[in-house]
């Protein structure tokens, strides 16, 4: 912070300073930044956030929505992927992209993280109960989480109590959980050996690369929906989505598309030989009673 421009007394000047350095800690660190006038502000409302956050998981203030994922020959669904949402009784609906990070960041990730692991299978075990084929259920799981050594006996125990077979559960892990890939493989190989398959999120859009696609501890791809946009005239796009379903089954390895927002992008997805899919055309996310109507609807009640 500077003199005078930010502050006049030196007890403002090393406040404002700090709010600056926690700037550059959130940044990455090993940079500097200039303190940015309303950051005061900014930081209070963060402090807000994350009390209110912490005392939204104790309370439980939130519900799950279901994507379904598709198989893009039969149109069957065959899975559902488990999102979570804030729903805060004074500050209402509060977008994940705006309490994921600081959930992360503060490692509040970890016990929000096994809620929605037992919320999502207790979901799954209602469904079977009530006569619905078992859909493999997919969870995002944060690299924070993973960092937890016991987080494969937390996915256990969720399996248990909710008499969960391990093939009907998926875990999602985004790119950045492969940055550090001799750390957590061990990790995600300990999940893998329960018998829950594991998929990468947003595939192609960060660390991955083609390179070592068959070195990563996992069962499914996921490719990022950049390249599924425009994909019935894109070029470009259909070649990568082609070289990605080409390689994945060198390597013995299941895709799915995520982002599909047209019949037409369905079946371009289909002939380059991709077979699950997951988009807006087929459904958005949807509260639990509103995926049995779609289950319905698809006949695939037993």
């Amino acid at each position: 912070s500077v003199y005078p421009d930010h502050a006049l007394k030196a007890s403002d000047l090393v406040s404002r300073a700090e709010k600056a350095l926690h700037i550059a800690k959130t940044n990455g660190g090993n940079r500097y930044e200039l303190y940015q006038p309303g950051t005061v502000t900014k930081t209070l409302e963060r402090i807000l956030l994350e009390n209110e956050l912490r005392r939204s998981v104790e309370a439980q203030y939130f519900e799950l929505e279901y994507q379904p994922k598709i198989d893009l020959h039969t149109k069957h669904y065959i899975g559902f992927e488990a999102l979570v949402r804030w729903v805060h009784p004074d500050l209402g609906r509060i977008p994940p992209d705006k309490f994921i990070p600081l959930a992360e960041e503060t490692k509040i990730i970890i016990p929000l993280g096994e809620w929605i692991l037992n919320e999502a299978c207790r979901q799954l075990r209602q469904w079977i109960d009530e006569g619905y084929p078992p859909l493999q259920m997919a969870v995002n799981m944060s690299s924070i989480q993973l960092e937890d050594p016991n987080v494969d006996l937390v996915v256990q125990a969720a399996l248990q109590r909710y008499n969960i077979q391990p093939q009907w559960l998926e875990i999602e892990l985004t790119e950045s959980a492969f940055a550090d890939r001799k750390e957590l493989s061990e990790t995600i190989e300990r999940i893998r050996a329960i018998g829950v398959s594991v998929a990468i999120d947003d595939f192609g859009t960060g660390y991955s690369t083609f390179s070592y696609i068959k070195e990563l501890p996992i069962d499914t791809i996921k490719i990022d929906r950049a390249f599924v946009q425009e994909i019935d005239n894109n070029k470009e796009n259909q070649a990568i989505v082609s070289a990605i379903v080409t390689l994945a089954a060198t390597a013995q390895l299941q895709v799915v598309a995520e982002g599909i927002e047209s019949e037409h992008e369905g079946e371009v997805l289909r002939e380059l030989g991709c077979e699950i899919g997951q988009g807006y055309f087929y459904s958005r996310p949807v509260a639990p009673e509103e995926c049995v109507i779609l289950m319905d609807e698809h006949h695939q009640k037993e």
